[in-house]
C-alpha cells in the first residue's frame, strides 16, 4: 500500500522512474514543515504525525507554535527517525514574523528562522549534524480548511567529531565523500493541507528536498506526513 502510494506521487510530482530501492542508506530526509498560520496574539497550535519518505524512512514528529505578540511567533519541533540501518533524534527551535494580509485575516504570510540538531546512530557509530533553517510560507486559514505553500532553506553542517566516517563510506551513505568538509545547502518546498473541525483537523504534508550544492549526498527527494493539528 505504501509503495503503491509513493510510486504514484513520485511519478506525479517528480517525474522520477517508478520503483523503490528498499534499505537504501539515506543521509538526509526532509522534516515536517512548521506552518502554524498564526494570526493574533496568544495563538497556539500543535501538529503531530508520522512522516514516510520514498525510501521508507519513518519519523514520528511533533511541532509546537505560539504567538507572543500580534506579529511574533515561536516554533519548536522534535522527532524520532527510523530507517532500515539507523535510528535518529532531531530537534529544532526558532522564532519569526507573521501577518494577515487581507481584511478577513484568512490569508497569512509568515517567516520563521531557527537552529536544529540531529543525532543518528547505526552499528558504525554516532554522528551529529547542525542545521540553520529559514522558512517563508503563505497560506489560507479557515475555520474548517487550511492550506499553505512553504519554501524552506536549510544549511547543514557535519560535526567534526563524528566517529564513523569510514563506516559511512562502507554503507555508501555519502558516496565516499568526506562529510566534514563545509556546509550543505538544501531547498525544501512543501505543501500543507488541513481539514476538519474548528479546533482539530487532519493534516497532510508533502515535502520535496533539492540539494543546492555540487557535493554528492544521498537523500530522500520526497516525504509525506499524515497527522493532526490542534488549535486553542
Amino acid at each position: 500500500m505504501i509503495s503503491t502510494l509513493f510510486r504514484f506521487f513520485r511519478y506525479l510530482l517528480l517525474g522520477l522512474p517508478l520503483g523503490f530501492t528498499n534499505c537504501k542508506s539515506i543521509y538526509y530526509t526532509p522534516f515536517m514543515h512548521q506552518v502554524p498560520l498564526l494570526k493574533e496574539e496568544d495563538d497556539f497550535v500543535y501538529s503531530g504525525g508520522i512522516s514516510v519518505s520514498e525510501n521508507e524512512t519513518y519519523m514520528a514528529e511533533n511541532s509546537y507554535a505560539g504567538s507572543i505578540s500580534d506579529k511574533i511567533g515561536i516554533v519548536i519541533n522534535n522527532s524520532i527517525q527510523l530507517s532500515p540501518i539507523s535510528v535518529g533524534f532531531n530537534m529544532s527551535g526558532g522564532a519569526g514574523y507573521f501577518k494577515p494580509v487581507n481584511a478577513k485575516e484568512n490569508l497569512i504570510f509568515e517567516t520563521y528562522g531557527g537552529l536544529g540538531y540531529n543525532m543518528f546512530y547505526n552499528e558504525t557509530g554516532t554522528s551529529n549534524f547542525y542545521r540553520i533553517i529559514i522558512q517563508p510560507d503563505f497560506g489560507f486559514r479557515h475555520k474548517y480548511v487550511e492550506a499553505a505553500v512553504a519554501t524552506r532553506m536549510v544549511a547543514m553542517y557535519s560535526d567534526p567529531s563524528n566517529k564513523h566516517r569510514a563506516g559511512m563510506r562502507e554503507y555508501n551513505i555519502h558516496q565516499a565523500y568526506d562529510l566534514n568538509e563545509g556546509m550543505y545547502y538544501i531547498f525544501e518546498p512543501g505543501f500543507v493541507f488541513r481539514f476538519g473541525l474548528e479546533h482539530v483537523k487532519l493534516q497532510v504534508q508533502v515535502a520535496r528536498a533539492a540539494p543546492l550544492t555540487s557535493k554528492p549526498i544521498s537523500y530522500d527527494r520526497l516525504s509525506f506526513n499524515f497527522g493532526i493539528t490542534v488549535r486553542n
